[in-house]
C-alpha cells in the first residue's frame, strides 16, 4: 500500500475540498485539523509519503512550526505549504523540497507541486 499524503488545515470545508482533491488525483489522503492531531497519529509509525499543511492553524503549532519539526522527524519529506498570504512566509525561505500553494488553487497547481515533491524525494 502506498504511503498516503497527509493534510493539515484547521478550517473544515477547506480541509475537505482540499482532501476531495488529492483523492482525485489518486492518492490516498489523512487529514487533520491541527499539527497536534497529525503529530499524536504518526507518533512511532511510519512518516506520510508528503505533508500538505496550511500555514495559519490556529492556536497551536503554525504550518511552518509543523514544518520544521516534520523536517526534523522524517528529514527529506515534501512539504507542500497551501495558504492565503500569512506575514511569516515573507521570513522563511523555502527549503529543498518545500513547496508554496497560494489559496485558492486548482488541481493541476497541487498535482504539479506533489509531482515536484516525489522528485525531489527519489
Amino acid at each position: 500500500m502506498r504511503a498516503a499524503i497527509a493534510l493539515v488545515e484547521d478550517d473544515e470545508l477547506v480541509r475537505l475540498t482540499i482532501e476531495q482533491m488529492i483523492e482525485a488525483l489518486g492518492h490516498a489522503c489523512v487529514s487533520f485539523p491541527s499539527a497536534e492531531a497529525l503529530l499524536a497519529e504518526f507518533d512511532g509509525r511510519d512518516p506520510p509519503a508528503a505533508l500538505v499543511t496550511d500555514v495559519n492553524l490556529g492556536p497551536g503549532m503554525s504550518g511552518l512550526d509543523l514544518g520544521a519539526h516534520v523536517r526534523r522527524l522524517w528529514p527529506g519529506i515534501p512539504i507542500i505549504y497551501a495558504t492565503g498570504w500569512h506575514p511569516a512566509l515573507a521570513r522563511h525561505d523555502l527549503g529543498e523540497g518545500e513547496f508554496l500553494l497560494q489559496k485558492p488553487f486548482p488541481t493541476s497547481a497541487l498535482d504539479r507541486v506533489l509531482r515536484q515533491g516525489v522528485q525531489h524525494r527519489v
